[in-house]
Order: C-alpha cells, then structure tokens, then sequence
C-alpha cells in the first residue's frame, strides 16, 4: 500500500517491514540570494551528510556508498515544478523563493516521524536554507498490488529531471561481456521497454538485489517484452545536456539525458500492472543512472479511461 503522513500524526510510529521506502518531501527556503551548484541536489547531500537535517545513520551511508545501483535518490531542488539543474549557464535564485526537494530511500528497522525535525536551518556552502518537511511518504514494496480500477486508462509518465538512460539495456546478459568496452551513448528518445526495464532495476534496488544475475536478466526480459507490448499515444521530449560538475583538470563534466512525458499503455493487463508497481517505486527512488544525485525524477499517473 502507498501511505500518506503529515504533521498530524508525527507522533505516530511505524513499524517498517523489511522492503519499505520512505520519501521525505522538504520545502527548502534560501535566506539570502544564492549561487546554486550545477546539480542543485548537492544541498540536499550537503545537509544530509552533515547530520543538520536527519538524524538517521543509514541515509548517511546510503549517500556515501559508491554501489551504482544503490535505493536512494536525492533530488534537485524544483522551483515551480522545474529541476534546478545547469546546461552551462549559472544557477541563481533569490532570497525567500519557496523551493521544493525530496529524499527517497531504503529503511530497516522502525522510523518515529516524532524524532524527524520539521523546521531546520542548515548551513551549506551554498548559503543558509530553511529546511520544511512538508510530507513523508510510505512504500511497502514487497505487498504491492493494483486494484483492477487503478491499472483502468492510460500511463502518464512525467521525467521531472533529466533521465540518463543506456541503450546498453538492450544487449544480453550473455554478451555484455563481450560489448562492454563500447560506448553507445545514451537514448534521448528511448522506447518504453528501457524506460520499463529501468525502472524494474529500480524495484530490485528496493528489495536489495539490483546486482543479482536474476535482476540483470529479468532487466534484459522486461525491456524487450515492454517495447513488444506498448502503445505510445503522445509524447513531448526534450533532450538536455546538464552539467555534473569539473573533471581532475578542471574541464567540465557533462551528461545527456531527456526530460518532458510520454503517454503511453501496457496491452496485455498482467503485465501492465507489473509496470505500474515498478513506476510506483522509481516514483520514491527515481530512473535510470545517476538517481542518487537527482537524475531521472519521475512522477506516474494513471488517467481516466
């Protein structure tokens, strides 16, 4: 089930099953103007590693641990719905604009929302931010089900910021070995099926076992078997090159990926429905490469039929 809480029922504990995900969504205030890094979730990762905005020791690890496939994402911060991210020109924002940001991961064990602070100023290289929590979210992964009426009408997939995708999904498990030192770039128009099969890869970071041989072979199955199975019905993507920050040598570090919609439908019901609780969880963890620095943000509707 997909849980909602706000500030009425902080006080409330919840005991988390072993495959959950926690979502914390944060209005984040500037007290002064201020000159953003490239990637804006650096002042997220900034208050998180710093202890100013969570009490949580295992968030902390998450964000430190190099694992590629790890279930976190941390978010660029949004101002009016839009990622804050640079293609090459300097991010400035203005004292007292109502930025948005979100913290997604993994928790074992049991989250008092009691012992979470609400109201929090925290101190970054960036400049001073007030920091709001304005919701947590609750995924227990491993019970979800659609009811028959929510897998009724069309997929509207929204990619809120840039989603960096490999073709690489595409190539069997079997002969990865084999293509591995090719460089195939990323797909700024990508199909469905890698769209999907990301996003199963991040269902498997959420019941840890993204680098299990059955999780890359089932990645390969279910890309190929989406594509087959899809109809797309409107689309409006734009590719974006966004910068990651300066090499060992100064140059800067660049990535591509697409943002925009894409609305779309699964034909056959079984498995549109596994789609849609694979886009359930990259809604907390986000989509394809790079999620733990604010790529590949996405936000999943079903519309009436």
């Amino acid at each position: 089930m997909h849980k909602k809480r706000n500030k009425r029922s902080e006080k409330s504990s919840l005991g988390l099953p072993k495959s959950l995900v926690v979502r914390l969504d944060y209005q984040v205030v500037p007290e002064h103007d201020v000159v953003l890094p490239p990637l804006s979730s650096k002042v997220m990762k900034y208050a998180v590693l710093s202890r100013q905005l969570l009490p949580l020791d295992g968030v902390g690890s998450l964000v430190r641990s190099r694992d590629k496939n790890k279930p976190l994402f941390m978010s660029n911060l949004k101002l009016g719905g839009k990622a804050l991210v640079s293609e090459g020109k300097e991010i400035t924002v203005k004292a007292g604009s109502p930025l948005a940001g979100s913290l997604g991961f993994l928790h074992r064990g049991e989250l008092d929302p009691g012992e979470l602070p609400w109201e929090k100023k925290v101190e970054t290289p960036y400049g001073t931010f007030s920091f709001s929590l304005t919701g947590i979210q609750v995924l227990e992964v491993d019970s979800l089900v659609n009811s028959k009426e929510e897998i009724q009408g069309n997929i509207l997939l929204k990619f809120v910021s840039p989603a960096v995708m490999s073709s690489k999904a595409f190539i069997p498990p079997s002969l990865k070995e084999r293509f591995r030192r090719f460089k195939s770039g990323y797909l700024l128009l990508p199909p469905i099926g890698l769209v999907l099969g990301y996003a199963y890869k991040t269902y498997c970071s959420a019941l840890s076992m993204a680098d299990s041989q059955h999780c890359e072979v089932n990645t390969y199955r279910y890309s190929v078997l989406f594509t087959g199975l899809s109809s797309v019905f409107g689309f409006r993507l734009r590719p974006v090159t966004v910068v990651v920050g300066n090499d060992n040598k100064g140059n800067l570090r660049k990535t591509r990926g697409v943002t925009g919609w894409v609305e779309f439908d699964i034909v056959h019901l079984k498995y549109k429905a596994r789609a849609l609780k694979f886009l359930k969880v990259a809604s907390f963890l986000g989509l394809g490469k790079s999620r733990g620095i604010g790529f590949g943000e996405v936000e999943v509707t079903v519309k009436p039929p």
